[in-house]
């Protein structure tokens, strides 16, 4: 039977590991009854296709049919905007998260500074995974309006069409009200925090 060690590096690891578990299960019950909708009114869509076209003679029946469209199209905004919203917060959450235990990993006081810390961590030998500098260029987006995740070429596909026909013109987006998050980026940023931190394992049993 192996002997384990509790270590201080492997219990930090484990509470690290944990507190991202907690947000991942948060951010699943804020969704939960938005992707409920999402799945309901795809549902009501497939009847409306199915359903017989409305008499064109018949005006109340028309009329009928068209507020049935216009309610289902009304539904899946909101319920998609509210996704979206849910996303772009949680995605600062997870940021901040990671500020403030990579600070106290590093020993930096003051102002946070991303650009400064990441080196800090990677010479004391800890892991920063792609996707926590993709998440750090999200939250600034978020948060400033930042152009940084624009700049990204490879990121590009994560805004709207509009953002690349405004830039095309020199006209200045508004990067954050265009950006779109997909549920891989979601679940590529909380991969990346769980891969992030000390680099040993978490102390088992803990």
């Amino acid at each position: 039977m192996p002997v384990y060690t509790t270590t201080r590096e492997g219990v930090e690891k484990w509470r690290w590991r944990f507190a991202v578990g907690q947000l991942r299960t948060a951010y699943k019950a804020a969704r939960s009854s938005i992707d409920d909708d999402l799945r309901r009114v795809a549902v009501e869509h497939q009847r409306f296709c199915d359903a017989p076209e409305p008499d064109p003679e018949d005006y109340s029946e028309e009329e009928s049919h068209r507020a049935w469209e216009d309610h289902l199209i009304d539904r899946h905004w909101e319920a998609h905007n509210a996704l979206a919203a849910i996303k772009q917060a949680f995605a600062l959450i997870l940021y901040h998260s990671w500020e403030q235990h990579s600070a106290k990993w590093a020993g930096w006081t003051g102002h946070y500074r991303y650009h400064q810390v990441r080196p800090r961590l990677v010479k004391a030998g800890y892991v920063v995974a792609e996707g926590v500098n993709k998440l750090n260029d999200v939250a600034n987006c978020i948060k400033h309006d930042s152009d940084e995740l624009w700049k990204r070429k490879d990121c590009r596909r994560m805004f709207e069409p509009i953002v690349a026909e405004m830039v095309a013109e020199n006209i200045e987006p508004d990067y954050s009200n265009h950006l779109i998050l997909t549920d891989a980026d979601m679940d590529e940023f909380f991969d990346a925090l769980i891969e992030s931190g000390h680099p040993g394992p978490p102390t088992p049993g803990f």
